[in-house]
């Protein structure tokens, strides 16, 4: 149980680890592609869109005032560092007329104005006045009475819309449509060193170590799939060698039975021929075959011939019927009388 739930653990903070590493990379991203495609106006601010901009609001002059009824407009109070969005005015006409006409009192407006120098104010507008070819102005913060950081804090601020942006110092970059108080926050927390390294430095670190470590477990695992398959493979061979040995084993000793059995079971051919030839009972032998063989007179130059001989040549062709065997002493009596008297027949 405590395993699965610390698998479960590690999942979930893989998953989110993940998430964060995706959202970081996209906002840099979005950030490479702003810097890359906007365009800057003559205040460097950069504009988004063809006719957006942000910009972080710096001192508390539209902070919370209680004397200041903000209930019944759009954009209500805007804190120290949130950031605001602006819908910038037209260049051209008749869509600059338009923007400078659809504007209400209430309505808070992004401007350019010059005290000791030229600042950018976001101010609401208290009073907007007709005049030829367009409108007076008259904007003042929300919150007058706060702590001043600038001369414009307190005071009210007058615009003629007629002027020539170009070339007037007091004009008016556009219109607020939003605001964020997080996004203004964190921003404002990235231009300073700490915020810097804390966002930014230390995030790409901790991605590139974490890369690092995971390209190396990949690799390492990587590595030890191929050992593992290499020995894998090797236990196959030895194993197939093996059982090539044993059916090499198998066979050599049935071939050593089978010839065992042969040197015992089945006798040379020499002697079944001549096991063939030989009579198998003693009616079928020839008696004849029993007599011995009787050798020539001495000094005699004729070859002995055996009676075998004589019987196996008289018995070539086919015999006649014998009542009885002749007796041997009539040839062994003519060859003794013949050895007595010296001469031998011829």
């Amino acid at each position: 149980m405590t395993s699965k739930a610390s698998d479960k653990a590690k999942k979930i903070l893989k998953i989110a680890a993940n998430a964060l590493l995706y959202l970081f990379l996209a906002l840099c991203v979005a950030a490479l592609l702003i810097s890359m495609f906007s365009k800057r106006d003559k205040t460097g601010c950069v504009t988004l869109f063809g006719n957006r901009q942000m910009r972080l609001v710096e001192s508390p002059s539209m902070a919370v005032n209680p004397q200041t009824d903000v209930s019944n407009y759009k954009i209500k109070s805007i804190p120290v560092n949130s950031m605001v969005f602006i819908a910038t005015v037209p260049q051209a006409e008749p869509q600059r007329s338009e923007f400078f006409d659809g504007l209400q009192i209430g309505d808070v407006i992004t401007f350019r104005y010059t005290y000791a120098t030229q600042e950018t104010i976001t101010h609401r507008l208290v009073d907007k006045v007709a005049i030829d070819g367009g409108y007076l102005l008259y904007l003042r913060g929300d919150n007058p009475t706060g702590d001043a950081t600038s001369p414009s804090d307190g005071e009210t601020q007058v615009i003629d819309t007629t002027q020539n942006p170009d070339t007037a110092i007091n004009y008016v970059i556009g219109k607020v449509t939003g605001k964020s108080v997080a996004l203004g926050a964190l921003v404002s927390v990235v231009k300073k060193p700490v915020g810097l390294a804390l966002f930014v430095i230390v995030p790409c670190a901790i991605i590139a170590v974490v890369e690092i470590v995971r390209i190396a477990n990949v690799l390492s695992a990587r590595k030890r799939d191929k050992v593992a398959q290499e020995s894998a493979a090797i236990a196959d061979k030895a194993q197939q060698q093996q059982a090539e040995l044993e059916l090499l084993r198998q066979r050599l000793s049935q071939l050593e039975q089978q010839a065992a059995t042969s040197a015992f079971s089945a006798p040379p051919a020499a002697f079944e021929q001549n096991a063939a030839q030989q009579p198998t009972s003693a009616a079928e032998r020839d008696p004849a075959a029993d007599i011995c063989s009787t050798t020539a007179t001495a000094g005699s130059s004729e070859p002995t011939t055996s009676a075998s001989a004589f019987f196996t040549g008289a018995t070539s062709g086919p015999q006649p019927t014998q009542s009885a065997p002749q007796p041997r002493h009539n040839s062994t009596s003519v060859q003794s009388e013949g050895a007595f008297d010296g001469t031998s027949e011829q």
